[in-house]
């Protein structure tokens, strides 16, 4: 029964985590919807290459200025990180697992196993399946371009 008991209290206590979780979003979406129907101008603040060792400082500025931005993360990073950028309420996305280009720009095929990869990573340390993806060069790099545009 005390087993049972911890049981009860730690799925409690996750159910209650989850809670701020949904009230944090549910005031940012507000503070959002707020700014959008105002003149006000919005920045939308996109971070790529990381984690990095600057991860942790972008936090804390973004935290003491009450922003958020989006991180577009690889595999080659401090990805303990990924989880703090989570939690923090950012926004994770993907970038490249290896972010060589070379490799990762080889064929289509290599391309989605390269992303597969990272989106894999990102959802073992984060539990976020993210949808949102960057191409590492950019999506009018010469060999992007190429490699999509020929089939």
């Amino acid at each position: 029964l005390e087993q049972k008991e911890k049981a009860v209290v730690e799925l409690q206590t996750q159910v209650d985590e989850k809670q701020r979780e949904v009230d944090n979003w549910k005031v940012k979406y507000e503070n959002l919807s707020a700014s959008l129907n105002s003149d006000a101008k919005i920045a939308y603040l996109t971070f790529d290459d990381g984690p990095s060792d600057n991860t942790l400082k972008i936090l804390d500025i973004l935290k003491e200025n009450d922003a958020c931005g989006t991180f577009f993360v690889t595999g080659k990073g401090k990805s303990d990180y990924m989880k703090n950028i989570v939690d923090s309420g950012n926004a994770i996305a993907l970038h490249t697992y290896t972010h060589t280009y070379k490799q990762i720009y080889a064929n289509k095929e290599a391309y989605f196993d390269d992303l597969q990869k990272i989106s894999d990573l990102v959802y073992e340390k984060t539990g976020v399946k993210s949808n949102l993806i960057r191409f590492p060069g950019g999506s009018s790099n010469t060999i992007f371009t190429l490699l999509f545009s020929i089939g």
